[in-house]
Formats: C-alpha cells, sequence, structure tokens
C-alpha cells in the first residue's frame, strides 16, 4: 500500500485543461485505430469469401473434367441427374450433385445485408436424396454470386470468369447493394484462380479480340457462354 500523504500537503489532482487534452488524445487515437480495425476485419471476411470461392471453382473444374469428356453446366432448368441450370441455385446443385460440393455456406457472403437478415445460412444444399433441403430452397435469392452456364471445352481458362460477386454491372462497377456494398468484388476464372477487383474497368479480357474488357457478360458470352443470376 502507497503510504498517507505527509500532514499538510493534499494530492494534485487534475485540472480541467489536462482532463481535456487527455479526452482529446483518446479521440484522436480511437479515431486512427477503430478504422484500422474495421478495416482489417473487412480483409479477414474477403480472404474467406474467396477461399470459398476457389473451392467452388475448383469443384467445377472437378465436374467439368469427371466424365468421359469435358463437361459444363448448361443453360436450362434443373433437374436432379441434369448438368442444366437456370439459377445460380440450380448451378451449385449441378456441382453439389456431379462434384461432391455440398456446403452451402460457401456461396453465401455473411456480411452482405440480405445474408446478415437470414435465420441462418443453410449448411447443405442437397439432401441424400439429390433434392434441394427446405433450407436451401428459401434462401436462393439471397445467393452472393452470378455465374457462367455453357461454356465450351475450348475457353481459354485463365482469362473466362466463371462466378463472381453478384452486382456487377456493365460499367465495371459493383452496384451499392452488392455483398461488398459497392466496394468491389470477387471473380474467379476457369483455371480456378480468384482475384479481388476494386472494378473491372479495361481488366478483363475479351477471349475474341485479346483487348481489354469491363462487362463481365460480355467477356462470358464472348467466349461461348451466358450468365445465371440468382
Amino acid at each position: 500500500m502507497h503510504p498517507p500523504p505527509p500532514p499538510g500537503r493534499v494530492p494534485r489532482a487534475f485540472t480541467l485543461f489536462e482532463l481535456l487534452v487527455v479526452l482529446a488524445v483518446l479521440g484522436i487515437l480511437a479515431s486512427i485505430l477503430l478504422p484500422a480495425i474495421g478495416n482489417v476485419q473487412t480483409k479477414a471476411r474477403q480472404a474467406a469469401a474467396q477461399s470459398n470461392l476457389r473451392s467452388i471453382a475448383l469443384a467445377y473444374n472437378t465436374f467439368a473434367l469427371g466424365g468421359s469428356r469435358v463437361r459444363s453446366i448448361g443453360e436450362g432448368t434443373w433437374s436432379a441427374g441434369a448438368t442444366t441450370a437456370g439459377t445460380t441455385g440450380g448451378w451449385a446443385q449441378v456441382l453439389a450433385e456431379f462434384a461432391g460440393l455440398n456446403n452451402g455456406t460457401l456461396y453465401f457472403v455473411p456480411s452482405a445485408p440480405e445474408v446478415a437478415s437470414m435465420a441462418a445460412i443453410p449448411p447443405v444444399i442437397l439432401d441424400g436424396e439429390d433434392r434441394p433441403t427446405a433450407a436451401w430452397s428459401r434462401n436462393t435469392a439471397n445467393l452472393s454470386y452470378e455465374a457462367a452456364v455453357g461454356l465450351p471445352p475450348g475457353a481459354p481458362a485463365s482469362l473466362t470468369p466463371l462466378a463472381w460477386t453478384k452486382g456487377l454491372q456493365a460499367d465495371g462497377r459493383w452496384a451499392d447493394d452488392s455483398p461488398w456494398g459497392g466496394a468491389g468484388g470477387h471473380i474467379a476464372f476457369l483455371d480456378g484462380h480468384v482475384t479481388f477487383y476494386e472494378d473491372t474497368e479495361d481488366q478483363l479480357t475479351n477471349p475474341d479480340t485479346g483487348g481489354s474488357a469491363t462487362d463481365v457478360a460480355a467477356v462470358v458470352r464472348a467466349a461461348g457462354g451466358g450468365v445465371v443470376a440468382p
């Protein structure tokens, strides 16, 4: 314990000015540290989403190379045993059935507002009889990605977008209501690599001409495919 102060000597208290200085310093530190912490958290969430999308792209390659010839997910209505899809949900169901990727959580960005409002992210896509689970079916409108269908076997793998964060507009910018709030998104390419873009203006490649491109849907169409969305 500290000894009591000498008789007649009163401990000096902080002045109002000193307290205001301390509070100002703490406010400055908070204004510096809080955005940095938020940025680290965002980067961590983006890294997790990138890893999930890479798993999806690798599963697609397992599916594409798993038959007697190179396959692609065609455009059309999904049904068990078929390899066609008209939505991202059906696209995921093809990979669940034919590539064993039955983890529904991979297709959702948890921080997206529509996902955050869900009661729970569905963990399983298809049940034991290759039917979509009830939880998955209820939430496919909230899936965080769009995807390419009908890609021909000869599509250039390193240049052809396979799946990407939804909300990517023709001008190369993500809409404000997209999963990352308009701040960018991921694109997984046919060869399995995944890149985060703030925007895609002149950052994609037209497979027909070899020139720069911006519109992801136009690039997919130039490669011979089409696009499905949630």
